[in-house]
């Protein structure tokens, strides 16, 4: 078969040719094809190539003589070989097309073939990109780019990487986003655009900021403020004068020698002796304590610590004292006493008593704690627990204490001893059986209250409550009953056998005085101001009480005007006005007046006339005689003539129709209206002219036209004629509007007007005779 090259011509648009050329490869292709199919001549596969955008394509001869061929587009490129079979024939897209290169004598350089721009749409310039640059690696002067030790994958950068510079023998790479720094033994090495190669460690480039400080030899770059440091085994950038420590968790941070990494907080990071935990830092310096302990506060640049569970509560005698968060400090002596106890001091004794017990001495001459229930002179009116048995009368009051109540009964039967709790309280009242003692709570624990065999309940209760809840309100409710009875009275047993529920207070009421015989109550909300006459007077917090009058207090705010004669608070600025029998509170410089609708208001003297709509009244200027308006449009006052009714104020001026009419105009400061239904057409003669919407008006005369006639006039006589009609006179000179078809009026025989031919000249029953 004859050596050849290919030129194939197609056409682009209708106007337009353009050139392109598939040249015969000195070479064969080592890669991929499509499926071949069946072609009639060389011509038929390159246009079919061009047709489907393929960079490359393989002719095989199947039969010379037959002139039987395939076409095959290549699909995927590997490398170029030395051509094997003659009857393959491998072809380029030409992107140079110089006639030159196609002399079959001249040598094939393929790379000159693939010197221009890809020129096909698609996937394919991808192909020929890899086709360019395997024989750029391979060598511009390697005219059939044949290697046997070279593949396109030779020149494919890894995912993610770009090549950044290719030539003969030469491909490197940079990861997307970098740009080379330095080739190096052939390798590249790359860094961000905004970096800059500082060093290569281990075969990697260090790229750093431009200001950082790095180590050579090292993976370091330190930003400002921070250097290259290194000791304990360890490597890190550190502020000047800091080495790197590992904490216990294995992170890493920058301390002073002698000192361990705990942790970084805000940037800053924390460093503690070793064995030490890190509790807060204070003007630039870490105060740690032991392991264990928790960090308190800093005292005289010391970190005071407290073993874990417990708190610090104060310092006594300069030590720190720790105690658990719901204990109860006793600053004096530095003692912490549990939940529920309390210091007591007896003398040079001191010890941490229950909550209601009191420190006494012994017989033994030692401190103890003691709960003191006293014995009553008197019994309980209420209702107790069930009974239970006991060793002593101490164990009751133990039971009693502990379950909150603030009495107890006792009882002997059968030589035993019987102990039951106060539940509820009503009153006292005297012993009744001697084998019963009642015990209260004594809150007054004075040696003196108990040296007289007389008890005094009012002062046995006078100290503050020691328990909790329901059992300081059975105790508030006692001293209440106590105080009304009146604390002279020992037993606190009322005359009258007065009940606590007795003498409570109103629902909606509390108690805000309490007394012999007397019990004062205010409303929720309100304070007492006095009492008088064993009643108490109230006012709200923001008002003051003026007076009481007619058995009631009168409050009103501090600076109110107040009316002592009828007891009248009226605001500041304001004074009691009377008109008739009515009188209120009117304004500085305001009237009380009566409007016609019966109602009151207030009015001064630019505007002194009360005017009303519907309920509504308001003050008007003297020249103002109607209120217009509603509540959801607002109210206005205005002046209108006598009958009219207010519509609108334009600049200034109020604008009024009659009753059944709306305003149309306004003409010269007056308003011009028409009665409803109707508009304004013109004026005639200066007067206006209200006819129907659809009215024509005619302007010369002034008359109106309802719809379907018009205007006209013949002579003196003017009149509205149907559309189409004439407007004539008949011969004893009545008008007529005529048609067309009948255009002359005439007389009939009763004399009337009528319409007939132009030849008629008289009518009778109706027909028009010549």
């Amino acid at each position: 078969m004859a050596h050849f090259s290919l030129v194939i011509l197609a056409i682009i648009t209708s106007t337009v040719w353009s050139q392109v050329r598939y040249t015969f490869l000195p070479s064969r292709y080592n890669g991929l094809f499509d499926k071949e199919f069946t072609v009639a001549s060389l011509d038929e596969c390159s246009l079919a190539a061009t047709d489907k955008n393929k960079i490359g394509c393989r002719v095989t001869i199947k039969s010379e003589e037959k002139k039987e061929m395939t076409c095959a587009f290549l699909r995927q490129f590997s490398r170029f070989e030395s051509r094997s079979d003659p009857n393959d024939y491998d072809f380029i897209l030409d992107t140079k097309a110089d006639d030159n290169v196609c002399l079959w004598n001249t040598v094939r350089n393929v790379s000159q073939f693939i010197s221009g721009s890809c020129t096909v749409k698609g996937a394919d310039c991808a192909v020929f990109e890899s086709i360019k640059a395997f024989c750029t690696f391979v060598g511009t002067d390697v005219a059939e780019c044949l290697s046997l030790q070279y593949t396109v994958k030779n020149v494919e950068c890894p995912s993610g990487q770009i090549t950044v510079d290719l030539k003969k023998g030469k491909h490197l790479c940079c990861p997307i986003g970098e740009q080379l720094a330095e080739e190096r033994n052939g390798k590249a090495y790359c860094c961000p655009s905004n970096k800059k190669l500082k060093g290569i460690f281990n075969g990697k480039s260090i790229c750093c900021n431009p200001n950082d400080n790095y180590k050579t030899g090292t993976s370091f770059c330190c930003p400002t403020g921070k250097q290259f440091s290194s000791g304990n085994g360890l490597e890190r950038c550190c502020p000047s004068g800091l080495v790197p420590s590992k904490s216990i968790s294995g992170s890493i941070g920058c301390c002073p020698n002698g000192r361990t990494y705990v942790k970084t907080q805000n940037g800053d990071d924390h460093c503690c002796p070793n064995g030490e935990e890190f509790g807060k830092r204070e003007g630039g310096i870490d105060y740690c304590c032991p392991e264990g302990k928790i960090f308190q506060e800093v005292k005289n640049g010391k970190s005071i610590c407290c073993s874990n569970g417990l708190t610090l509560k104060g310092y006594h005698n300069g030590m720190p004292q720790c105690c658990l968060a719901d204990s109860n400090y006793d600053s004096a002596s530095g003692t912490c006493c549990g939940k529920g106890y309390f210091y007591q001091r007896n003398g040079n004794d001191g010890k941490c008593c229950e909550e209601g017990q009191k420190l006494k001495r012994a017989p033994n001459g030692k401190g103890a704690c003691r709960l003191r229930y006293t014995h009553l002179g008197v019994h309980y009116e209420g209702q107790f627990s069930s009974e239970i048995a006991v060793g002593s009368c101490g164990e009751c009051a133990v039971n009693a204490y502990r379950s909150n109540k603030v009495g107890y009964r006792i009882s002997r039967k059968s030589g035993k001893t019987f102990c039951s709790l106060l539940t509820t309280f009503k009153r006292f009242k005297n012993v009744e059986d001697e084998s019963i003692r009642d015990y209260i709570l004594s809150t007054n624990v004075s040696d003196s209250s108990c040296n007289s065999g007389n008890r005094n309940v009012t002062a046995l209760i006078s100290g503050p409550c020691a328990l909790e809840g329901a059992g300081c309100n059975m105790l508030s409710q006692i001293k209440d009953l106590c105080s009304f009875t009146g604390s002279d009275t020992p037993s606190c047993i009322s005359a009258k056998s007065v009940t606590f529920t007795e003498m409570m207070c109103p629902p909606g009421r509390y108690q805000v005085m309490l007394e012999k015989g007397k019990l004062l109550c205010c409303p929720k909300g309100e304070n007492l101001m006095t009492k008088l006459d064993g009643k108490a007077y109230c006012c709200p917090p923001s008002k003051v009480l003026k007076q009481i009058l007619d058995g009631k207090a009168i409050c009103c705010l501090a600076d109110d005007n107040y009316e002592v004669d009828i007891g009248i608070c009226c605001p500041k600025g304001s004074s009691y006005q009377k008109s008739g029998a009515h009188g209120e509170c009117c304004e500085e410089g305001t009237t009380l007046k009566k409007a016609q609708n019966g109602k009151f208001i207030c009015c001064g003297e630019k505007e002194p006339n009360p005017l009303t709509v519907d309920d509504q009244v308001m003050c008007c200027a003297s020249n103002h005689n109607i209120l217009a308006g509603s509540k959801k449009t607002g109210y206005t006052c205005a002046s209108c003539p006598s009958g009219e009714l207010f519509i609108k104020k334009e600049n200034g001026i109020d604008h009024c129709c009659p009753p059944g009419e709306s305003l149309q105009d306004t003409k010269n400061g007056k308003a011009i209206c028409c009665e409803k239904g109707q508009v304004v057409k013109g004026y005639f003669n200066g007067v206006k002219r209200c006819c129907n919407a659809k009215d024509s008006y005619d302007e010369v005369s002034g008359i109106c036209c309802p719809p379907g006639k018009n205007y006209q006039k013949l002579g003196e006589v003017e009149i509205c004629c149907p559309d189409g009609d004439t407007l004539n006179i008949a011969p004893n000179g009545i008008p007529i509007c005529c048609r067309k078809t009948h255009p002359k009026a005439v007389n009939n025989e009763k004399g009337e007007a009528a319409c007939c031919f132009a030849v008629s000249n008289r009518v009778v029953n109706g027909i028009c005779f010549i």
